[in-house]
């Protein structure tokens, strides 16, 4: 019984997990919010007790990283088509039980802007995705 509940688990999150790069294919960027994850989040290692959560959605993300620079250029089209992303780091967002896996892409020939980053935001207990972000990322002074 324990078996078939994993492997119901395991179903479900891959099903729901591709429906954002589904709804991505097919034009529909109306799942990506503009904007920065608002709360404080705390930087995990790799070895963390969510590790095998973690490296689920890079999986799933990296399988379609390709989508990414497709969103910058709808919803920035000075940029997108010539980026990069590159995961950096997970966040931890302990109050309310969230991790914030983050994507940079850095500008080539930036004048204002770094790059841009996504977060994509996802529940702990679920191990759904609840957000995905997308942000420019100024230059330091």
């Amino acid at each position: 019984m324990k078996r078939y509940f994993v492997v119901l688990l395991v179903l479900s999150g891959c099903l729901q997990t591709g429906d954002w790069a589904d709804q991505l294919r097919r034009g529909n960027y109306a799942i990506v919010e503009t904007g920065r994850y608002s709360y404080t989040t705390r930087v995990i290692g790799v070895h963390s007790e969510w590790n095998q959560l973690i490296t689920g959605w890079r999986s799933r993300i990296e399988e379609n990283i390709e989508l990414l620079p497709i969103v910058v250029d709808h919803l920035y089209p000075e940029e997108g088509s010539t980026l990069s992303f590159k995961y950096k780091y997970t966040g931890l967002d302990e109050e309310r039980s969230r991790l914030v896996l983050r994507y940079f892409a850095p500008i080539l020939f930036p004048d204002l802007m770094a790059g841009y980053q996504y977060q994509f935001v996802v529940d702990l207990r679920s191990g759904t995705l609840l957000q995905i972000l997308l942000s420019p990322v100024p230059l330091e002074s």
